[in-house]
């Protein structure tokens, strides 16, 4: 029955070959199963040759017990370092040598001294005197197994509940054979002469072994041990006592820091010298989220730190862990998109800054600054809507200036192209903000003039006519202007509305220049 348990075992961990440790845990049920099954034959066979015959059957099995229960716990641990194809060979060295002595044994009894048939109980038995082989490997049985259940042991409280839970089965699951195995060897015979109970203890561990697969998933949830995380974490890993002094570190912290040894016991803030932004983190005791930098030479090296109380099962504060995290690469990412972003921006102002003088320049005058009659098309035509839907006024003034063809013979065109700008920034400056100023043509200006009458505009004509003629433009000297003023009519178009702003203004040059003249009424 014994077999048959662990043999069922052994074919279950077999089939799953991606959960760690269980090639080794199938191969150990194996070897505990054949051990079993031999001891069965030997019992049943009455001759001492089919004894011995079954025996050297039973140590394929007993010989590498030790080894494989080593391995499968080191590696259901993840002590994956100590199980280097070196290691591993060293475990077996021992177990071959059981097998070789055990095999060849009939020519130099190194491993049994004697074996002879005992016929004294209800069964016969097999009766052996120990060589010193058998001690060797007895010895090496018993250390193997004691020294993987102590590691079980030492890291259940560090376990979470579940992990807790397989380590103790399988602690457990170690105990009776071992204990079986003990009685055997000093010699207790407590139910029959020479009888070993050792295969009859494989049961209990068989169920033992069932209850953990089954109810704790033993070989589906193998949890990751502190070895392998720290060993092969990327991040600089420091465990610090109470007084901050260094009391472990894995390999990135080494690198990081550069130490050509340990220095272990150290003080961290000693340790960290270098790094005034680190001691001061270690010194504030910031939890998570602090940045330092290191700079080395023309480049810089930033990580990211954090730190975090260690606390014994009775929760009291035995120390802290610091975990240190390159964000070299996510800062330079950050401030090459920072860059990018500035630069899209810087692109993106300038290329608005060009499309909106792109846009100045497709609707003003490239000389005055004043819209141009593409401009004036579209605010007119917005005018003249909104005064029809609204009954508002709205009034153009048309000007332009008086005998300019002599400004421009006398004194040069350039001379006269300042005295137009000159004349439309003073004609801006005396307008509305409501009110808009055109270029119409040469020297001649429309400006737009909504929500007042004919009477306002005019006024407003006759004041921008007396601050021309005031001002002094040099070279030209004093300049004048003729003003025609026409309000906008329900039935007018644009044409007609400018054309009678048009023909104001001819009556004021023809009537002599330099004056207003408003729309002659229906």
């Amino acid at each position: 029955m014994s077999s048959i348990v662990l043999g069922w075992l052994a074919v279950y961990a077999l089939v799953r070959p991606s959960v760690t440790g269980s090639r080794a845990c199938a191969l150990l049920l194996a070897a505990m199963t054949l051990y079993s099954f031999g001891y069965g034959m030997e019992l049943a066979c009455r001759a001492l040759p089919s004894k011995l015959l079954w025996i050297r059957v039973e140590y394929a099995g007993i010989a590498f017990i030790p080894a494989l229960w080593l391995i499968f716990v080191l590696q259901y641990l993840g002590r994956h370092r100590w199980l280097s194809s070196e290691k591993i060979g060293f475990l077996f060295i021992i177990p071959c040598l059981t097998l070789l002595f055990n095999y060849t044994n009939d020519f130099h009894n190194f491993y049994y001294a004697a074996t002879e048939l005992d016929d004294s109980g209800p069964v016969p038995m097999l009766a052996i005197d120990a060589g010193p082989w058998y001690w060797v490997h007895a010895a090496y049985i018993n250390i193997s197994v004691i020294a993987g259940t102590v590691l079980l042991l030492r890291q259940r409280l560090q376990s979470p509940r579940l992990y807790r839970h397989q380590r103790n089965i399988l602690a457990a699951a170690a105990v009776p054979p071992l204990v079986a195995y003990g009685v055997y060897l000093l010699g207790f015979q407590p139910v029959v002469p020479h009888l070993d109970l050792t295969p009859y203890a494989f049961t209990a561990t068989g169920l033992l072994i069932s209850w953990g697969l089954f109810r704790y998933h033993l070989l589906d949830l193998a949890p990751v041990a502190r070895d392998f995380l720290m060993e092969n974490l990327a991040d600089a890993v420091m465990v610090m006592d109470m007084q901050n002094r260094l009391v472990d570190f894995n390999p990135a912290a080494r690198e990081l820091f550069g130490w050509p040894r340990p220095p272990l016991g150290v003080p961290l803030e000693e340790i960290c010298r270098p790094w005034p932004e680190l001691r001061q983190t270690i010194r504030s005791g910031q939890v998570v989220g602090a940045e330092v930098a290191r700079n080395e030479g023309d480049s810089s090296e930033f990580y990211e730190t954090s730190l975090t109380p260690l606390l014994n099962p009775r929760g009291t504060h035995i120390g802290r862990l610091m975990v240190v995290h390159d964000v070299t690469t996510r800062k330079n990412a950050e401030e090459a998109l920072k860059q990018a972003r500035d630069t899209a921006e810087t692109a993106n102002r300038e290329l608005q800054s060009a499309l909106s003088e792109l846009k100045r320049l497709t609707v003003t005058d490239r000389l005055t600054g004043a819209f141009n009659r593409r401009k004036f098309d579209e605010i007119i035509a917005i005018e003249m809507e909104k005064s029809i839907r609204y009954g508002s006024p709205l009034c153009l003034i048309l000007f332009d200036l008086d005998h300019f063809k002599q400004v421009n013979d006398t004194y040069g065109h350039r001379a006269g192209d300042r005295v137009l700008v000159e004349m439309t920034q003073m004609v801006a400056q005396d307008i509305r903000a409501s009110d808009n100023l055109i270029r119409w043509g040469g020297e001649e200006f429309i400006i737009t003039t909504p929500g007042i009458d004919l009477l306002q505009a005019t006024r407003l004509a006759e004041r921008l006519g007396r601050k021309i003629a005031r001002h002094d433009f040099p070279p030209a000297g004093r300049v004048t202007i003729s003003l025609g003023v026409a309000a906008m009519r329900r039935e007018d178009t644009v044409d007609s509305l400018v054309k009678r702003a048009d023909d104001a203004l001819y009556r004021a040059k023809r009537k002599g220049r330099n004056r207003v003249e408003a729309e002659e009424s229906l």
